[in-house]
């Protein structure tokens, strides 16, 4: 249950007493198993808001809420290592697009990366909000448990870069194949509930969300950081976003 809780602090900004939470490093580098589950309590709260203003709002008014509430609630953790990958672009050297990455200044490839992921999310979320009163909320909350799934996955195919670094996710450690296959089957099982069509188009964006992250990383860093895997969050939300209206528009 620690590991959980930490894991939910680790990637947003809901407050978790730390007596709550784990204190030794060894078990901090465990908390890639857990990410799954956090992600799905984290878009639960916005999927919660969501479904709140629903009755109150135009579904353009709500799909804005929630893609603002999304960057709020993570602190735009996520968004910030998405920006940071956009810039290390810009680098001709492997050490050159590191370099760019710890840079906390964004360039204008991560602010172009940040407008294009604001705009997909708010033209993705107004189509799910007028499919039906709980197909935003529930995309919220499933993806907040897939994305973060997909981030785990690229973690264990690719090597993890700079272990002694001064990231705050240094050195974590991937979460095996068992707890990758038994998350799947979870968060499967959950969207398949909700409707089979969504599961039979998610499969194949985050497939590609996953393949594009991996072959991407190989390339042009030769491993995956924790930049890397914000990214792979972001991407795997996109992907499975526009492979979602795809199939129910």
């Amino acid at each position: 249950m620690r590991l959980f809780l930490t894991s939910i602090s680790f990637l947003s900004r809901i407050p978790v007493p730390m007596g709550w939470q784990v204190s030794r490093d060894e078990d901090f580098l465990r908390l890639p198993r857990w990410f799954w589950l956090a992600g799905l309590l984290i878009g639960g709260v916005n999927g919660l808001i969501a479904a709140g203003a629903t009755p109150f709002l135009p579904v353009t008014m709500v799909a804005a809420i929630a893609a603002c509430i999304q960057i709020i609630i993570t602190g735009a953790f996520h968004e910030d290592g998405f920006a940071d990958v956009a810039d290390a672009m810009g680098g001709y050297t492997r050490e050159r697009r590191f370099e760019i990455m710890r840079d906390p200044r964004l360039g204008t490839f991560g602010v172009s990366a940040l407008a294009a992921v604001i705009l997909l999310r708010f033209a993705g979320y107004v189509h799910l909000g007028g499919l039906a009163s709980w197909s935003l909320p529930v995309f919220l909350i499933l993806i907040g448990g897939w994305s973060r799934w997909a981030s785990v996955l690229v973690l264990q195919i690719l090597p993890y870069a700079h272990p002694q670094g001064k990231g705050i996710g240094k050195g974590l450690r991937p979460a095996g194949w068992l707890v990758i296959a038994s998350s799947a089957a979870i968060l499967s099982g959950l969207t398949w509930f909700w409707n089979p069509i969504w599961l039979a188009a998610l499969v194949p964006g985050l497939a590609l969300a996953v393949l594009v992250s991996c072959t991407l990383f190989r390339r042009v860093f030769g491993s995956v950081n924790g930049d890397c895997l914000g990214a792979t969050c972001i991407a795997s939300e996109l992907f499975a976003l526009i492979a979602i209206v795809m199939a129910t528009g």
